[in-house]
């Protein structure tokens, strides 16, 4: 079975529908498996109401998405003071402007009824712990939304009486969900470069800081993400793994850093990404 895998990235998110042009539309991969973290959840969301027939369909509505999307569709400033909101609200941001358009455009009966394994992780605010919301959870809509919630800057999603939040915390690129779904086959886009780049800027201010660390700690996660599925086929290589198999992993990554920011979504870098994506995605995939 072939699962596709998409990271968490903000705005950077256009890369991995660029790259997807290229996978579903002109080689025409189809996936029985979507998992994906932070805004990689929202465009395996988004995909996951179609089935493999329709995969095509899927797509095109997710690059419309893309293609449509604002700052103004995601988040707005607390009314009326602000960011000063922050100091008794719990985010930076009022994301209500994402949670309409996930919920408006998001239906659990039709991702059920479209035959494909979904995965999406968040993280207990109140617990700590990390969770993967699958089609099978009546809450897998909102965990969408947790997942997609970029820490201490977008709304916390509760659930069950937990609020959650990006599951980029801990994971940033859910290989193992796929592995744990039956994936022989495993296609990832991630939406930063293996070594970053991108360096502090003296006159980052502390909202810049405080998007630095956090992306700082993205990077090392997804890293050892890799190196965990990698290490995991070595030893099924050598016999250590048991009946275990090996997993034909590609991955897609721009090589070096994308100039926008997570949560700044600028029409004209959003195209720009969408572009780049798909000309890496003809570079760097290899069937």
């Amino acid at each position: 079975m072939r699962a596709l895998v998409l990271s968490g990235g903000g705005a950077r998110g256009a890369y991995q529908a660029g790259a997807l042009k290229y996978l579903i539309g002109d080689l025409g991969l189809r996936y029985d498996i979507l998992c994906g973290i932070s805004v990689g959840a929202l465009n395996c969301g988004f995909l996951s109401m179609f089935s493999k027939e329709k995969e095509t369909d899927g797509l095109a509505e997710l690059v419309n998405i893309w293609e449509t999307i604002s700052t103004e569709k995601v988040h707005k400033r607390w009314f009326p003071f602000g960011r000063l909101h922050c100091l008794w609200e719990k985010s930076l941001y009022n994301s209500k402007p994402l949670m309409d358009l996930v919920r408006s455009r998001l239906d659990l009966n039709i991702v059920r009824n479209s035959g494909k394994m979904v995965g999406v992780g968040a993280v207990s605010l109140s617990t700590g712990k990390f969770r993967m919301f699958t089609q099978n959870d009546d809450s897998f809509v909102d965990g969408v939304l947790a997942s997609s919630s970029f820490p201490a800057f977008l709304t916390p999603i509760e659930i069950d009486g937990e609020l959650w939040s990006d599951g980029g915390i801990k994971e940033v690129t859910p290989l193992q969900q796929a592995i744990d779904f039956g994936a022989t086959e495993i296609d990832v886009i991630m939406c930063s470069p293996l070594k970053p780049s991108e360096a502090y800027n003296e006159n980052d201010n502390t909202i810049d800081v405080a998007m630095r660390s956090i992306g700082v700690m993205n990077d090392e996660i997804m890293v050892n993400d890799i190196k965990m599925a990698l290490m995991y086929n070595k030893l099924v290589s050598l016999g250590a793994a048991g009946d275990k198999r090996i997993i034909n992993i590609k991955l897609i990554y721009p090589d070096s850093g994308l100039n926008i920011d997570s949560l700044v979504f600028d029409h004209d870098k959003i195209m720009n990404l969408i572009n780049q994506g798909y000309e890496e995605a003809k570079i760097k995939y290899t069937l």
